[in-house]
């Protein structure tokens, strides 16, 4: 752990400083908490794929002051998928595409920032 720091106006803290560097940079550009955190989650999912991106899902609370929102941006099943098909014999295993959803992430980015942001997916 590192030491404790202090700092005015904002503060930043991840795992990776190229992600600590896009949130600081989307506050200068005057983005919210909202942006820092998708900018920063957006670089965090090309240096540490392992952790996060576009492939995957996307959990957060959220107190804008006001209230505090669970959002829950999962990836859906396929439209296509029903209940008689996870049925059929074999249809169901851990090495079956019917255990894979679309991912949630990206979508999750977008209502986020659309609800709690400022700069937008296309700066940001």
């Amino acid at each position: 752990m590192g030491s404790p720091a202090w700092g005015r106006g904002a503060m930043v803290a991840t795992s990776n400083p190229l992600a600590v560097h896009a949130a600081l940079w989307a506050l200068a550009e005057g983005g919210t908490a909202m942006d820092a955190a998708l900018a920063s989650d957006a670089v965090l999912g090309v240096v540490q794929p392992m952790s996060t991106g576009v492939g995957g899902d996307l959990f957060c609370l959220v107190d804008d002051g006001r209230e505090v929102a669970g959002f829950n941006g999962s990836g859906a099943a396929p439209r296509a998928l029903t209940l008689d098909a996870c049925r059929r014999d074999g249809a169901w295993s851990d090495c079956s595409s019917l255990c894979v959803t679309v991912p949630g992430a990206v979508d999750g980015w977008s209502q986020l920032g659309e609800r709690y942001g400022r700069l937008g997916l296309d700066h940001a």
